[in-house]
């Protein structure tokens, strides 16, 4: 841990917080609603969708294909959920299954089922492409911070940057981790974050500049 008594300013900004959400009603009407608003399909599930025809990475179960499809095809989160489950049933090791209900899962809300959906992805994904488990952990990282388990949340962030070269993704990584860090009043290691960050080749470094000024105020 940091010395407390540097950056005084710094710490007034970013003293530790959690995002917090109602938990969702489990009623289809409620269910339904959540879908109307979403469209049925999210930018992760039409995502990893572009990278499995890429990469022919559809189980190797025939009938598992078939529940598979059938989930992407449903608009209901419950017969999504089914669907993909049904699909894991019948090949336990299919990557893009656990992915796609981990996806739904957290559009429900619920976050614990999502992390363990994530988990299973990443446990079967070695022979996926780096993107693709670059995606998966990712999420997996996101639902550990939703969860409020920042270790596990910087542990898996660190591991996802790792897995991509695209300066855009480690820039919102290490924005996420100076923030950690901040929250922790420990803002040499959040500065460190942010000094890393500017070293990235990307267009916009004004949120890296918006928090160093706020770290050395």
């Amino acid at each position: 841990m940091e010395s407390k008594g540097r950056f005084p300013s710094a710490r007034r900004f970013w003293q530790p917080h959690h995002v917090h959400h109602s938990q969702p009603s489990t009623g289809r009407g409620s269910i339904m609603r959540r879908n109307n608003m979403r469209g049925g399909t999210t930018f992760s599930v039409i995502f990893v969708l572009l990278l499995v025809a890429g990469q022919g990475l559809f189980g190797q179960n025939k009938l598992a294909n078939e529940w598979f499809k059938q989930g992407l095809k449903e608009t209901d989160l419950e017969k999504k959920i089914e669907a993909y489950e049904q699909a894991i049933e019948q090949d336990g090791s299919f990557v893009q299954a656990h992915y796609n209900l981990g996806i739904a899962y957290k559009e429900l809300g619920d976050y614990e089922k999502a992390e363990k959906a994530f988990a299973n992805a990443k446990k079967f994904s070695i022979r996926a492409s780096r993107e693709l488990r670059f995606t998966i952990t990712y999420e997996l990282a996101q639902m550990k911070n939703r969860l409020k388990k920042t270790d596990e949340f910087e542990k898996y962030l660190r591991e996802a940057y790792k897995l991509t070269s695209d300066n855009t993704k480690r820039a919102r990584i290490r924005i996420a981790l100076a923030r950690i860090y901040a929250s922790n009043e420990e803002f040499e290691k959040a500065l460190d974050e942010i000094e890393k960050g500017m070293k990235l080749k990307i267009r916009d470094k004004t949120h890296f500049e918006n928090f160093r000024n706020i770290l050395l105020s």
